[in-house]
Parts: C-alpha cells; structure tokens; sequence
C-alpha cells in the first residue's frame, strides 16, 4: 500500500516529466513548422527536403507527443492534489501511450529509415539533430 506522500512524490515526477514533454515538443513544433509547412521553399535560410505527407507525419507524431505530457501533466496534478492513484486517470495516460506507439508505428513507415544522398554534409554539421529529421532538413541550424 502506498502512502500519501509516496503517491504525492510520484505526481511530483509525471508532473516534472510531463512538462518535459510537452515543453521540448512544442518547442520543436515552433522552431521547425515555418520550414515543414512549406516542403521544398527555403525558409528561415532552412529548407525541408521531405514530402508534405512526410511534414503532416511529423507534426502528428509531435501532437500525440504533447497529448502524452499533458495527459501525465493532468494525472500528476491529480496525485498531487489527492494524494490518491486513480485507476481512470491511469487507464487514460495508458491508452495515451498506446496511440503515441501507434502514431510512432505509422510514422516508421511513412520516413525513410536513410538520409538521403545529398544531405550528408548537413548531417555532418548538425549531430545533435535526430537521425530521423536530419535527411529533411538543409542549411539551418536546429541542432
């Protein structure tokens, strides 16, 4: 049996991760829409090299991301307030979960796992940037 103030702790850290998630991805939505909204336009001295089915992907995948950490936002304030666990509110993050790994499933199979050929010297600037955005992006820098 849990405590109040183990149950409290534990809201503490969903409530801490939560807004890491929603945080950094909303971030990243704001800083790579302008160039992903417009596939093939330099914007920004940026210019992504992918599909608009490829950017609509992305952006899907970020949404269920920031979905996620706000549902753990939620169930942490809920742990916080209460003291409690609740069973709904933990039935509710999982099924979040369960659709971000879905959309993350779709998504494998809509990005190419490789860079493409004539990106390899953006690759080479930006390690920082995830492998899986690197090939789309050329001449900014997001890393």
């Amino acid at each position: 049996m849990r405590t109040p103030r183990t149950v409290r702790v534990a809201g503490w850290v969903l409530l801490v991760c939560g807004v890491f998630l929603a945080g950094f991805m909303s971030y990243l939505w704001s800083v790579l829409a302008p160039s992903m909204a417009h596939p093939g336009a330099t914007t920004g001295g940026t210019t992504f090299t992918g599909t608009a089915e490829q950017a609509q992907t992305i952006f899907t995948v970020f949404a269920a991301v920031i979905v996620f950490g706000l549902g753990s936002i939620a169930y942490g304030l809920w742990m916080i307030v209460t003291g409690r666990r609740s069973i709904a509110m933990m039935i509710g993050v999982l099924v979040l979960a369960a659709v971000l790994i879905a959309i993350s499933w779709r998504a494998m199979a809509v990005l190419p796992a490789e860079v493409p050929e004539n990106d390899h010297a953006f690759a080479r600037k930006s390690p920082r940037l995830s492998s899986s955005l690197r090939g789309y992006f050329r001449g900014g820098s997001y890393a």
